[in-house]
């Protein structure tokens, strides 16, 4: 009967009948209160249903059995738009300079390329969770769960290496684009003051516990990211109206330069690659089958998004498009510096900051969440151990912002050090063996298409590496109104 009309809707009869069967004939069961459990976020362990009570009949090392009653509450419609959602974010700010980089062909065949290639790799991800399911009859909850179904423990240590790692770089690199879009909207405090004061708001914030809390800005964040594109396209026609791009080569065919193609490419795998949330996203669905309808759906969109948001800004433009198109909108004097604001800059601006507000928590919950709950639930994460973790990443991104205020440089190394494996190799690995386990390995155009995936991670790790690197110390070499020595100028 449970099973039948699932452990949500059971009488409240049948509830006290499994609770006496839980607690006299299995020692090791429990019997508790939902809130309790999601209060703890040391408590490893999974749950039956979405009911006032949460039966667990494992012990806490155990897997609770895949059953119908499990199934998520999402369509596959809500899906998309929650993958959308996710993968809409401050990186689009970027994508006008890949363009710019590039050129207009290149940089569109580029987006579609890796459109293309982010939705390859999070289908097969997809299907390696289904099958991983299939055989285990366990349900697969985060990309830590899949690592440690492939790979054992090792490869949930590994997955959660890289997938903690993207969190911390990922808030290293807005830390630059926050202090740098408040700049524009008000100076002074100049740059690194508003390096320290955001690091100072999201240091409280980081000490935010319930998920439920960050919840109720998640909005600000969907609707800041529609007014990237509107701000960006309207921005691009005032400029292009202003001749601000002059004789631009849009084409480059000529003068490409072709060590900066696999930096680009690992920057639109960033915007594009949702393989971090892809496990539990999945998870929430009612028909997990609809994964690959709601992949292809949300990756059209983002690819029409990033291809007219990089196609407008390069054209308004040109090729003097800054690494975040923001610091582009406004007048330049003769010694380049903004005399004068557009209003559609500081409506961009504003945007940026609103989704850096409501994005940064999400990601700093995320990955303190991930860390503690690789500790047992009797034995937990010690107290200032959790608190010295806590301050550790904050400070750790208020120093990247304050030592390395160049956007795009700094986006280019966290792209090839981290993008590359939690987005193309990871997907990749776990594919491989999922398929291996189950008797069924790939087709030998399947092996080979693959490997050449994993070839070209490697190209972009290293070759990328090397030329974001390089960039990095040009950059430094350069220095552009003392960007480079936090001493130069005062802060407030």
């Amino acid at each position: 009967a449970g099973r039948a009309q699932g452990v949500r809707g059971a009488p409240p009869s049948l509830q006290r009948v499994l609770r006496s069967y839980c607690e006299f004939t299995l020692p090791t069961c429990s019997f508790q209160p939902s809130s309790a459990m999601s209060g703890n976020p040391s408590f490893v362990g999974s749950f039956v249903g979405r009911s006032a009570l949460a039966l667990s009949m494992h012990r806490r090392e155990e897997e609770l059995p895949l059953r119908d009653f499990e199934l998520g509450e999402s369509s596959t419609a809500a899906t998309s738009m929650n993958l959308v959602t996710t993968m809409v974010g401050a990186g689009v700010l970027a994508v006008p300079n890949v363009f710019a980089t590039v050129g207009m062909p290149l940089g569109i065949a580029i987006t579609i390329v890796g459109c293309s290639i982010s939705c390859y790799l999070c289908d097969i991800l997809s299907e390696a969770i289904g099958t991983i399911q299939e055989k285990s009859k366990r349900r697969m909850r985060t990309i830590e769960d899949v690592g440690a179904a492939c790979y054992g423990d090792l490869g949930r240590r590994i997955t959660s290496f890289v997938i903690n790692g993207t969190f911390i770089g990922k808030t290293a690199v807005y830390f630059v684009l926050i202090g740098q879009n408040l700049e524009f909207l008000r100076s002074p405090p100049m740059y690194r003051g508003w390096v320290i004061l955001g690091g100072a708001v999201f240091m409280s914030l980081a000490f935010v516990r319930r998920v439920a809390t960050l919840e109720k800005i998640v909005f600000l964040g969907v609707i800041s990211s529609g007014v990237f594109l509107l701000m960006i396209v309207l921005g691009s026609i005032e400029a292009n109206s202003m001749n601000l791009a002059g004789d631009t080569d849009y084409a480059k065919l000529t003068s490409i330069d072709y060590s900066s193609i696999l930096p680009a490419l690992s920057v639109l795998l960033f915007s594009f690659g949702p393989t971090d949330v892809l496990a539990t996203v999945r998870n929430n669905m009612i028909d997990q089958k609809g994964m690959r309808f709601a992949l292809v759906t949300s990756h059209t969109v983002l690819g029409i998004f990033c291809g007219v948001a990089g196609a407008m800004g390069f054209w308004g433009f040109g090729a003097g498009v800054e690494d975040d198109i923001t610091q582009s909108m406004c007048n330049r004097g003769a010694d380049g510096t903004c005399d004068s604001k557009w209003f559609v800059g500081y409506l961009l601006a504003g945007a940026v900051v609103v989704n850096l507000g409501a994005s940064i928590p999400i990601d700093l919950y995320c990955l303190f969440s991930n860390i503690e709950t690789s500790y047992l639930a009797d034995e937990p994460m010690p107290k200032w151990q959790n608190v010295g973790m806590r301050l550790g990443v904050v400070t750790f991104c208020v120093v990247i912002g304050l030592l390395l205020p160049f956007f795009m440089e700094v986006l280019e190394i966290f792209c090839a050090v981290l993008i590359v494996p939690g987005v193309i190799w990871l997907p990749l690995a776990f594919a491989c063996k999922s398929a291996a386990d189950c008797g069924k390995p790939n087709s030998f155009f399947r092996t080979i298409f693959d490997a050449s995936l994993f070839l070209l991670g490697v190209a972009c790790l290293v070759l990328g590496l090397y030329s974001s690197v390089h960039g990095l110390l040009e950059a430094f070499a350069k220095n552009e109104g003392g960007a480079a020595n936090p001493l130069a100028a005062r802060w407030f």
